[in-house]
């Protein structure tokens, strides 16, 4: 418990907390003293010649009963605030934890089904810590207050009240294994379900082109019943545990009646008292029931908790201090690296130098892409072996630095900023506001023929580029991503199938500013298809082959 709820408080803004805590408590003060108001009023009903006094006590209970509504509303604003703030702080670290660790650490994982994960799971650990203290004090409070009451009237209703109690211990006792189960299993089934349903979306395209959707879909109706099978468990449980509680409440609420009716009828106890201690019998049920529902609520929050343990405790690379003011050499020593439960995938021993374009060639499977994921530093210190860049050691690099100023990439299928198509054209550059830049633009938005595209946009340069995807093909995208690297400041240029979606004319264009470029960049060409400009080759071969090679 308390592992959880110092994770969940370390998201939550502690001085709104505060604020929250005391309408609670205010809440709670008004709740326990208008029954009391009313049986007040129910005895100055029975009772003649008390009309002014009568009147006073209606008075109250309406102002009580106005400013508890008040309350309630701020409440929820601040409950709902205090819960999505949290919430979002807590995705956010997550997603931090997760660019600043090794990407092996998360590659295996599909990544709908991740961000489900996530969501479903950080919303029910913030959720249960920002209620936790408010309703825990609150219903302790309402409890405490009514056992005073119904011992100072009988000592058999405050027996009643304790013997619910020790009842709901020893049946939350005996049921908390088998609902931590059940909802744990839930919320297993329940991220692969979604994770898979979120991906018949996002591949869409690929599953109806491919004329997969039948199998698709069937694979997409087992996971549904693997998912319904385990939530139709655990309503069984509940309602299992849940209708031996009502029957305890019940057995008590019944106890109540006879008891304090008897005492009625024999005027021990007034008609108006006994009404508020019904109230307060209510109240007291109503708290029994959070006091239920917080064992199951802590098992669902725990299961949560426990899910995301290994994304929190994720080891973090340490960026390094070094920034090279350039990229001149990479060193690359004995590097071996694989993924988890695989064969060695890459073996490697050379230097990269500024000057040269290099050709990254090999079959599928060979570690293309995964070696320029080691050299930008994607995995951490996940290899054995050594690179140095311009003879830092890499540990010693500022990576973050480096991605940012010093290496430009062209992908296969390139990313773009959810900003102003200038934006995206220009972010890498050195001088984005200098003459000179806007004129290389202009030029090689002509060499690329993406004039007449940038005018067809609603706001030309300015058009934001989330608001135009749709209708923007493959190859428009791949050429954003190379004027883009053209125009960066960039040493270090890593091209990933740079022309895959390109026209002959632009592919020839590409090659040719390439051509003019390399004297003072380092540019590494993965391609399945031999590139038009090259002067060396760096062939991907696992570990086995490699070490034959070089021996």
């Amino acid at each position: 418990m308390r592992g959880l709820l110092q994770f969940g408080f370390s998201y939550i803004k502690k001085n709104l907390y505060g604020w929250y805590l005391v309408l609670g408590g205010a809440d709670s003060l008004i709740g326990i003293i208008t029954p009391l108001l009313m049986g007040a009023v129910i005895d100055g009903l029975t009772s003649p010649g008390e009309g002014r006094s009568l009147s006073w006590l209606i008075g109250l209970f309406f102002l009580f009963g106005a400013v508890r509504l008040l309350m309630g509303l701020v409440q929820s604003y601040l409950g709902v605030k205090l819960e999505n703030d949290a919430e979002y702080a807590a995705n956010r670290h997550f997603l931090k934890q997760m660019y600043h660790t090794s990407y092996l650490n998360i590659c295996q994982e599909d990544s709908a089904m991740l961000s489900q994960k996530l969501s479903s799971d950080v919303g029910c650990v913030v959720g249960f810590s920002v209620s936790f203290y408010r309703n825990l004090l609150q219903n302790i409070v309402f409890v405490c207050c009514i056992a005073a009451v119904l011992l100072a009237q009988s000592w058999v209703l405050c027996l009643v009240l304790f013997g619910l109690a020790f009842c709901y211990a020893g049946v939350y006792t005996l049921a908390k294994g088998k609902i931590y189960a059940a909802g744990y299993r839930v919320k297993q089934n329940q991220t692969s379900f979604y994770g898979k349903l979120c991906g018949l979306l996002f591949h869409m395209k690929s599953i109806r082109n491919n004329g997969f959707e039948e199998e698709c879909f069937e694979e997409q109706d087992k996971e549904y019943h693997s998912y319904y099978r385990s939530l139709r468990h655990q309503v069984t449980v509940n309602n299992t545990f849940n209708m031996a509680i009502d029957l305890i409440a019940l057995l008590a609420q019944t106890m109540l009646f006879f008891i304090g009716g008897g005492m009625v009828l024999e005027h021990r106890l007034s008609l108006g008292t006994l009404v508020a201690i019904i109230n307060y019998f209510s109240m007291m049920l109503q708290s029994t029931d959070y006091f239920l529902g917080l064992g199951q609520n802590y098992q669902d929050a725990r299961s949560s908790y426990l899910r995301l343990q290994p994304y929190e405790q994720m080891e973090q690379i340490q960026d390094g201090w070094k920034r090279p003011e350039t990229v001149e050499q990479i060193d690359i020593q004995a590097m071996a690296f694989s993924y988890p439960e695989q064969k060695n995938l890459i073996w490697m021993d050379r230097s990269i130098k500024s000057g040269f374009v290099y050709w990254v060639r090999g079959k599928n499977g060979k570690g293309k892409s995964t070696f320029m994921n080691l050299l930008l530093g994607l995995f951490g210190r996940d290899y054995s072996g050594e690179i140095t860049v311009d003879s830092f050691p890499a540990e010693e690099v500022n990576f973050g630095y480096l991605l940012k100023e010093r290496v430009a990439i062209v992908e296969q299928e390139p990313y773009l900023l959810p900003d102003t198509l200038e934006k995206n054209l220009l972010c890498k550059a050195k001088d984005a506001e200098s003459e000179e830049t806007k004129q290389e633009l202009q030029r090689l938005l002509a060499v690329f023929e993406l004039e007449e595209f940038v005018k067809k946009q609603p706001k030309g340069l300015y058009t934001m580029c989330n608001a135009m995807n749709a209708g923007m093909s493959g190859g428009e995208r791949q050429k954003i991503a190379i004027i883009r690297l053209l125009l960066s400041a960039a040493d270090f240029w890593f091209l990933d199938e740079p022309t895959s979606s390109l026209d002959k004319n632009s592919v020839e264009k590409f090659y040719e500013e390439i051509e003019k470029r390399k004297r003072d960049h380092i540019i590494l060409i993965i391609s399945h298809e031999e590139p038009k400009t090259y002067e060396r080759v760096i062939e991907m071969e696992n570990i086995d082959d490699a070490r034959r090679h070089y021996m």
